[in-house]
């Protein structure tokens, strides 16, 4: 009576991406046999019973049970005065518990525990993927959730009273510095002095930096951001961003997004947009003439009409431009084109957004040396006006 466990998914492993166990029992000759699999999350247990396949091995693949336990966590109103908070369910901690069954018995199986994280990596990242990779400055330099403090930035541009989104997974943090430094003088301090805890192994923490934060000083353009994550007083890492104001005649729009390895990154779209509008009708028709009960007369006016709007329906859609953007930033936003999760920010308010874009291009520096990148989203609010009946 025995069962190995021999394939498992690392400790830490995106959510999206295959979750793949391969167990083999010494008992799969008996003729009831059958593998027994529980995945409990968040204290919910979903058991599945497997036969054996040909060859007696077990296969299983747990990913569609976890996704659905994974929330895409985004909180745009995370306090400026302690601007750190554990990212509900980005990451859940996973039970997977296998046993036999023969002879009318369950027998005690392996246990394995692991935690699946908010990311859907591609199949040739996935290939080569290294969880240590994701935990803060394990691999030096990757410090948010893989990223380093270039790529967390596709555009570095950190405006006034914007957002910008830090996540990562601790390891020895136990305090951080958010600093607003001018003229090489450090003129703000916002604190966290301590690191909230969390309940499962390898929570992500979610930090929401913004220039507003700082409420003694105001700060300004050409300001520099600083954030110190440290232990004790010691800094592991930081990253610095300059306060800038973007020279442009239009309205400076923001998407943000989540990205595969489950960041909330951002790019300006700076340069023209439009507002387009798409009008869907129904209506029915009715015969226009009309009996005057007072004088007897059947007719119609002309202009009375035959078909009458029962009603009008107008969506909405806006056409963003970035500024000349690099290669690098071009592969990079593909990442943007395919999100699931985007928002944007028009200088007053933060609404959810679809990029309806079919198809994507990755253009070459060596192909063409100036490029612009454009998307259309569209909103998902819908406008009705009145009946015309």
């Amino acid at each position: 009576m025995a069962i190995t466990a021999y394939q498992k998914p690392q400790i830490l492993s995106p959510a999206y991406n295959n979750q793949i166990f391969t167990a083999l029992s010494n008992q799969i000759a008996i003729a009831d046999f059958k593998y027994v699999v529980t995945v409990t999350i968040n204290g919910v247990a979903n058991v599945k019973e497997y036969l054996q396949r040909p060859d007696g091995w077990l296969v299983v693949d747990v990913k569609e049970w976890v996704q659905n336990f994974i929330q895409h966590y985004f909180n745009p109103q995370l306090s400026l005065a302690s601007p750190i908070e554990i990212a509900t369910n980005k990451s859940v901690e996973v039970l997977v518990n296998i046993k036999e069954f023969y002879s009318g018995v369950m027998h005690t199986g392996v246990n394995y525990t692991y935690t699946a994280f908010d990311a859907s990596l591609t199949e040739s990242a996935f290939r080569n993927y290294d969880y240590q990779n994701y935990l803060f400055n394990t691999v030096a330099g990757n410090l948010f959730l893989s990223k380093t403090i270039d790529t967390i930035t596709p555009d570095n541009r950190l405006t006034l009273n914007r957002d910008m989104y830090l996540h990562f997974i601790n390891t020895n943090i136990d305090n951080i510095l958010i600093q607003l430094i001018r003229n090489n003088t450090f003129i703000g301090t916002v604190t966290i002095a301590t690191i909230p805890s969390g309940a499962i192994t390898n929570p992500i923490y979610a930090m929401r930096i913004n220039s507003a934060m700082f409420t003694a000083t105001a700060p300004q353009v050409g300001d520099i951001i600083s954030v110190r994550f440290r232990n004790s007083t010691t800094t592991i890492a930081f990253i610095q961003r300059p306060i800038v104001e973007l020279c442009t005649k239009y309205t400076d729009n923001i998407l943000y997004y989540l990205d595969r390895d489950g960041n909330i990154l951002f790019f300006h779209f700076d340069k023209i947009s439009k507002n387009n509008y798409t009008k869907k009708t129904n209506k029915v028709t009715l015969n226009a003439d009309r009996l005057n009960t007072t004088t007897g007369a059947y007719g119609a006016n002309s202009w009375d009409r035959e078909d009458h709007i029962v009603n009008t329906a107008i969506e909405s859609t806006i056409l963003l431009n970035t500024d000349w953007i690099t290669e690098t930033q071009s592969r990079q936003l593909n990442d943007l084109w395919s999100s699931p999760q985007v928002w944007l920010h028009n200088g007053t308010e933060l609404l959810p957004v679809t990029i309806t874009n079919n198809g994507y291009e990755e253009i070459k520096s060596e192909n063409e040396p100036l490029f612009q990148y454009n998307v259309i989203v569209n909103t998902g609010v819908v406008e009705t006006r009145q009946r015309g009946i």
